[in-house]
């Protein structure tokens, strides 16, 4: 009798100990990640995120202007110079590119946006939005906006306020999804 006592105290405890352990495992995790915009930084400025594993990105704005936030490819070598010096000249340049227009520029940058048809949700002021088409946030002074999202494509990316100026001061960054 009493071994059958112990050996059911021990089967439960067995139980109580291992069913929380299959829960959280169970449980999908989230990478959460909180980055400050001030004027005219990103901080932290490199982030790294798994594939396949949700994201949770709180971005701060602490800063006395509106600043932006985009996540998009690396442009290479000369491209991404002429790029920043159109972007600080007001968006006119003429050149290897040709004459691009700020808005011409911005279109490159959404284009190549990671976000470019992920499955996107977007909290901000307690207000969710979700689509596949959100390529940038405008975040206010003193708000504070939430991206959720799973990362898939692997590989290292730029994140960016292409606000007039704000790049070429250094509002700039890397999040590595690997």
């Amino acid at each position: 009798m009493i071994r059958w006592f112990l050996l059911m105290v021990f089967a439960v405890t067995l139980a109580v100990a291992v069913v929380p352990a299959f829960d959280a495992a169970a449980a999908p995790r989230t990478q959460k990640v909180t980055i400050t915009m001030t004027d005219f930084r990103f901080t932290p400025d490199k982030i790294t995120l798994t594939a396949g594993t949700r994201a949770e990105i709180t971005l701060m704005n602490t800063g006395k202007v509106e600043h932006e936030f985009m996540m998009h490819d690396f442009l290479s070598g000369a491209a991404a110079g002429q790029m920043g010096q159109m972007a600080g000249q007001g968006g006119q340049m003429s050149g290897k590119m040709g004459q691009m227009s700020g808005s011409d520029m911005h279109e490159t940058w959404e284009r190549t946006s990671y976000f470019k048809g992920l499955p996107l949700k977007v909290v901000v002021g307690g207000v969710e939005t979700s689509g596949r088409d959100i390529n940038e946030l405008l975040v206010a002074p003193g708000a504070r906006a939430v991206v959720k999202f799973t990362p898939t494509r692997k590989g290292s990316f730029e994140i960016a306020c292409h606000l007039p100026k704000h790049y070429e001061q250094g509002q700039k960054g890397t999040i590595t999804v690997q």
